[in-house]
């Protein structure tokens, strides 16, 4: 009996919260929340403006521990810009590309888009807690196929009655944020002493990547990404429920030449260690990239990257792996940019 009446409680208490913050919101996925730290998609915008790039490298932390801009810029001769989020996935890229560089007063000649395996397809990868603020920040207010792709295609039918009828489910992100910083900031001051913002000093410092265990955390990335649904490789039937397509014909139209590149994992140090559904996707996408006339790099076979070159999980280290990366890249862009200089009326120079 206890239990039943502790659930009433609780459905009361939710009825009642329900009430008081009604009515919901008449978007059914708000992108109105942005990251408190600043706007990386502002400083984009002015980056492309100010320095004119000639090619714009985009992805997450793959790009960003893999190539140094400076020497590419030195290496190829072209201006470049790395437009880079740690965490970042394709929908985050597929924004990047509509609302800053295809709106931008400056066209690049060449875009880069670094991704492993079949995160090019996986338009729900990385776009909810934590990262939904950083996709926030390059979606406007409307995002339809946005929402589409990577919201409501994986949402069950609960799920989407709670989104839409639901305030109380709808702002779930802006509790969970004020209980974490009262905890952090409130609570730990007035019974510990503790001045606000120095948990967060603390919490920076143990969490700091030269802290972190990299034999650990290698094998925890090897264990989450070996659970994945076998469907995410059925290249047919992702393809047109992904933003690949979208970001194709955005970039079609704006006249800038398309680049993908396929970056190599620790895994594939060992031969052969690719899954057979995996490669049969990456055979499709080969394909699908040539029926469209797009450009695909993939360097997982490259044997001059050594187990020496890496630090934590796929991250190359920065003494000698991003080094050698960055060299192998300048080379296979070499014809690339050659090719499409004609593009691109400014005179070649390198970055500073």
């Amino acid at each position: 009996m206890k239990y039943i009446k502790r659930i009433a409680l609780a459905l009361a208490v939710i009825v009642t919260a329900n009430i008081l913050l009604w009515p919901p919101k008449s978007m059914l996925i708000d992108h109105t929340e942005k990251p408190e730290k600043g706007s990386q998609r502002r400083e984009f915008e002015n980056n492309l403006v100010q320095s004119k790039p000639q090619i714009v490298l985009l992805g997450n932390s793959m790009l960003t521990e893999g190539i140094e801009s400076g020497l590419l810029s030195s290496l190829t001769q072209t201006r470049t810009a790395r437009f880079s989020r740690g965490g970042s996935s394709s929908a985050w890229w597929y924004l990047v590309l509509k609302n800053v560089i295809a709106k931008s007063s400056h066209k690049p000649s060449i875009i880069a888009i670094f991704f492993r395996d079949e995160y090019l397809t996986r338009p729900d990868h990385r776009v909810t807690d934590k990262f939904k603020l950083i996709v926030n920040d390059m979606a406007n207010d409307e995002e339809p196929l946005l929402d589409r792709l990577a919201y409501l295609e994986s949402m069950n039918y609960p799920s989407y009655l709670l989104n839409k009828y639901s305030p109380l489910y709808q702002k779930r992100d802006g509790l969970k944020k004020s209980v974490d910083s009262f905890i952090k900031h409130k609570l730990t001051a007035s019974v510990m002493g503790v001045e606000p913002g120095k948990v967060d000093d603390a919490i920076k410092d143990v969490f700091d990547n030269n802290n972190l265990n990299r034999g650990l955390m290698t094998k925890n990335q090897f264990i989450v990404e070996s659970n994945t649904n076998a469907d995410d490789f059925d290249f047919d039937k992702v393809i047109d429920k992904s933003f690949l397509p979208h970001m194709i014909k955005i970039a079609d139209k704006k006249n800038i030449e398309l680049v993908f590149v396929r970056v190599k994992k620790r895994r594939d140090l060992k031969p052969d260690s690719e899954p057979a559904r995996l490669k049969s996707y990456i055979t499709d996408l080969k394909s699908y990239m040539e029926k469209n006339n797009v450009t695909m790099l993939d360097f997982t076979h490259d044997s001059r990257l050594k187990l020496g070159h890496y630090a934590g999980g796929d991250h190359l280290n920065r003494k000698t792996g991003i080094i050698l990366f960055t060299k192998l890249f300048a080379q296979a862009m070499r014809p690339i940019i050659e090719e499409n200089a004609k593009y691109d009326q400014s005179p070649i120079a390198a970055q500073k």
